[in-house]
């Protein structure tokens, strides 16, 4: 099944309209939306199993001045150095990130040598086999022909931006650096089928979430929302190719393509293309658990917010970025 749905580049509500405003014509995929008979019980995105946690409204924090990211799809908070946000394009782009400023300023571009964006979707913050490091961790996992049978997720020690106090004056200012040593893991979903026997689903995913305590990781389907988790212990090197296994499946509905964990472990949201879903999560409760439950009553984020979401350290609000050229960056607040 395919839709079509056209997205201007938003413009500044205060400013008239500008010459050179495109409209980009973009092609989503949805899977078959199939549920085996022996699947338990969806948690619903629905109905509320906690008060809601309402955000917004949203702050346009600046817009984002290199040219070079125009397809937005992942977002993340640095683990590193404060003030930095983390972007990469997706699918058939270069295999970069680039770190931005919180008002959208291009810092520096890094590329990631020896890997390679087939179809990168998301990106984390997260721990890793070095304690005390940060690692960033690139989503690989795009799939609109389900022809992939396994996903790719790269990992590698998250640079400082040294000069995240003191932007460069244009985008093409700002150094290009590469990062060596990327780790990449290989991986399957694992489903039980009818019977219990296990089934090898193929997927289209755009969500990835990493555990900031453990490490621990997990993706969502974009349209079958199925969640998948791996353990920690098993991104290593020389691991083959890894299974993730099923956990549970959420209500149908939604089309997410974006995740993000706080710093601190609290508080997990999941994005669509109009809601921002958020969970509070229990102290030694697993990140994967958590999906088991209902999310608290979603925030409204249609319009140019994008597909990639960013929580602050202590969940206090979010990072939405939008696809396009100029694109703006808003800011969420949470309300007390």
């Amino acid at each position: 099944m395919r839709w079509l749905s056209r997205v201007q580049r938003p413009r500044p509500s205060a400013a008239p309209p500008t010459a050179g405003t495109r409209t980009r014509l973009f092609v989503h995929e949805l899977e078959d939306r199939w549920v085996p008979a022996a699947a338990p019980a969806a948690a619903s995105l629905v109905a509320s199993a906690a008060p809601a946690a309402a955000y917004g409204p949203k702050q346009l924090l600046g817009r984002v001045n290199a040219p070079q990211i125009d397809e937005a799809s992942g977002l993340a908070v640095s683990g590193t150095t404060p003030g930095v946000l983390w972007t990469h394009n997706d699918s058939g782009n270069t295999a970069q990130v680039f770190a931005l400023s919180t008002s959208g300023k291009l810092l520096a571009t890094y590329t990631l040598a020896g890997t390679r964006n087939v179809d990168w979707e998301d990106l984390q913050v997260g721990p890793g086999p070095v304690p005390g490091q940060s690692y960033l961790y690139l989503a690989d996992v795009g799939n609109n022909k389900l022809n992939r049978s396994t996903v790719q997720i790269y990992r590698i020690p998250e640079p400082s931006v040294p000069n995240a106090g003191a932007p460069p004056a244009t985008a093409a200012d700002a150094p290009t650096v590469t990062l060596r040593g990327a780790e990449r893991f290989d991986l399957r979903y694992t489903k039980p089928g009818s019977g219990g026997v296990l089934t090898f689903p193929r997927y289209n995913a755009e969500t990835l979430l990493v555990d900031p305590r453990t490490g621990d990781v997990v993706i969502v389907g974009k349209s079958r929302n199925d969640v998948f988790s791996v353990p920690a212990a098993q991104l290593r090197a020389g691991a083959g190719t890894i299974d993730l296994t099923y956990v549970t499946t959420l209500t149908r509905g939604s089309t997410f393509t974006g995740g993000s964990v706080s710093a601190d472990g609290a508080t997990v949201a999941v994005k669509s293309h109009s809601s921002v879903y958020v969970w509070s999560r229990a102290a030694g409760q697993s990140l994967a658990d958590v999906f088991r439950a209902a999310p608290a009553a979603p925030t409204s984020v249609s319009g140019p917010a994008g597909e990639a979401i960013a929580l602050t350290p202590d969940g206090g609000g979010f990072y939405t970025l939008a696809e396009g050229v100029n694109q703006p960056l808003y800011f969420w607040p949470r309300n007390a």
